[in-house]
């Protein structure tokens, strides 16, 4: 992921790899949350939890595969 995120900086601004840095920081699912509810609760729920919206929750979506938000 590293190497992808520090590719795409290099492509898009144009600058040397070496002055990018990337920073991952992971957070539990009980301390964020999309719909109104917590994420670990989501996920307990099972893959077809679905938000009041009826759409799947963000924990369950497919990755974009142009690198843009996930597809709903």
């Amino acid at each position: 992921m590293v190497k992808r995120v520090t590719g795409a900086f290099v492509d898009a601004y144009k600058i040397p790899a070496e002055t990018v840095q990337v920073w991952i920081h992971e957070v539990p699912t009980d301390s964020w949350g999309a719909a109104r509810s917590a994420m670990a609760h989501r996920r307990r729920a099972g893959p077809s939890a679905r938000g009041p919206d009826g759409r799947r929750s963000a924990a369950r979506r497919e990755p974009s595969r142009r690198g843009g938000p996930p597809s709903p």
